[in-house]
């Protein structure tokens, strides 16, 4: 107790800040704003969530901004503001497609070439496998030829719509504190003749099945990043750096200090910390410990064993010795909270969040025509749902995907279409097309109702009358 009371204290400091935002809001509709922050004691009460904001914006107004709770962990004793920064985990995913989409859009790269041609050389650097993979790998000769073959092949587009076959892939070097550089990370996944035993090769044909890529997306998105900048400019920048560059340019001011920070967070930014009652790592060794002893969790039938069985085993192999990684504690870690991960470790604040979403959906970013491209549902994900933040108004136990933005049909809604992403905690950003409404919700709290979420959404939608 006293050593959880000193880190309380010293979590619990931070710089003096003037008053929160939210009081100055200009809220365009009291009734709605009304509705939300009822729904939201209720959530508070019950338990459901610990902290968290939700924002609504429509045509350049605030209709709602309504926050509630506490920080989380160890700052349970710290209120949310409006401008504290919630972790998004694949909130983060939204904001990374639209990175590549934008250079995909100013001629830096193509959606259907493969990427280790041109654009990331190290990714797979020749026609045959280098014969030191040969013997390095588990697999028989034939199968490591045709998983090299099938990497050659993989394209952006295997990557944004989640089919490129690496969904289980993490760097075998992976620590917290690697995990802070993007680019060690991507790193990973070329080749490496000195440790050919750490060749990260796809577990299926792309294009020929849709696994959610939890956190390989960001690395691999990253490196087509990287590597297109680099081969037209001759520079090596940091993703970090030429997110600023493409994308930076383009949002207004206003996003940033109302709290957006998708390639992580200053040591002087208001963070919320996970507070959890999921743990991954732990229901995935209990599994493992059912499948020792000739038994399956959660099984119906034996088709449905098979294949529980193949995506647990790939799961594991990808995150062995590295299972850390599944915690979503660790991102209330100094090096965690710093991290650059391109597919999980955006920062925002519901009302940036929102703000963004609002000029993704008016065309200020993407144009409409590439938007529409990419938000046009085109692979279905139905294998991985603990990883994802799905609730019943966002797929349920399905998710359709576009061009790395998941696409959503709110049910009864007479026009249910919205395209953004959620994540693991239940937080979600998204874009309503049709009314030009933009929404954010941020949680802080992972593994309690995963319907709390929809709860919100479904009021918007009938005040609104999507």
């Amino acid at each position: 107790p006293y050593a959880e009371r000193g880190l309380k204290l010293l979590s619990n400091h931070s710089a003096p800040k003037g008053p929160d935002p939210l009081l100055q809001e200009k809220i365009a509709d009291i009734q709605l704003n009304k509705k939300i922050e009822s729904c939201l004691g209720r959530l508070k009460t019950s338990g459901s969530i610990a902290g968290a904001q939700v924002c609504c914006i429509k045509n350049d107004k605030v209709l709602v901004h309504s926050i509630c709770g506490n920080l989380g962990s160890l700052k349970s004793e710290c209120q949310v503001r409006s401008d504290s920064l919630f972790l998004g985990f694949s909130v983060t995913k939204a904001i990374t497609a639209t990175l590549i989409l934008k250079m995909v859009e100013e001629g830096f790269l193509e959606l259907d070439e493969p990427i280790c041609e041109r654009i990331w050389p190290e990714f797979a650097p020749s026609g045959s496998p280098p014969a030191e993979l040969y013997g390095a790998m588990e697999d028989d000769e034939e199968m490591v030829l045709e998983k090299w073959r099938w990497k050659r092949s993989i394209t952006l587009r295997n990557i944004l719509t989640h089919t490129s076959g690496l969904w289980f892939a993490t760097p075998s070097n992976l620590t917290i504190e690697s995990l802070a550089s993007c680019e060690k990370c991507i790193q990973g996944f070329q080749f490496d003749a000195e440790k050919p035993e750490n060749t990260i090769l796809p577990v299926s044909e792309p294009g020929s099945e849709c696994k959610y890529h939890y956190i390989s997306f960001g690395w691999l998105v990253g490196g087509c990043v990287i590597g297109s900048y680099f081969l037209r400019h001759g520079l090596r920048k940091t993703y970090h750096t030429i997110f600023q560059e493409i994308c930076g340019c383009l949002l207004p001011p206003e996003i940033e200090k109302a709290g957006f920070k998708p390639c992580g967070c200053g040591p002087n930014d208001d963070i919320a910390f996970i507070d959890t009652e999921f743990d991954v790592t732990r229901s995935m060794q209990l599994r493992r410990e059912y499948e020792a002893m000739g038994e399956l969790m959660d099984s119906t039938n034996d088709e449905s064993e098979t294949k529980v069985s193949s995506i647990t085993k790939q799961l594991l192999s990808g995150v062995k010795g590295r299972e850390f990684i599944l915690d979503p504690r660790i991102w209330n870690s100094s090096d965690a909270i710093n991290a650059n991960v391109p597919a999980a470790a955006g920062r925002f604040s519901a009302k940036g969040l929102a703000l963004f979403y609002h000029e993704l959906g008016n065309g200020s970013i993407l144009p409409q025509h590439l938007l529409s491209k990419a938000t046009a549902a085109c692979e279905t994900e139905t294998n991985l749902q603990a990883l994802q933040g799905l609730t019943a108004s966002t797929g349920g136990a399905k998710t359709k995907f576009g061009l790395g933005y998941a696409v959503l049909d709110l049910p009864d809604a007479k026009d249910g279409f919205s395209f953004g992403h959620a994540g693991i905690g239940g937080s979600i950003g998204f874009h309503h097309k049709s009314s030009n409404t933009s929404v954010a919700i941020m949680f802080n709290k992972v593994g309690g109702d995963k319907e709390s979420a929809t709860e919100i959404i479904n009021i918007i939608s009938k005040h609104l009358d999507w």
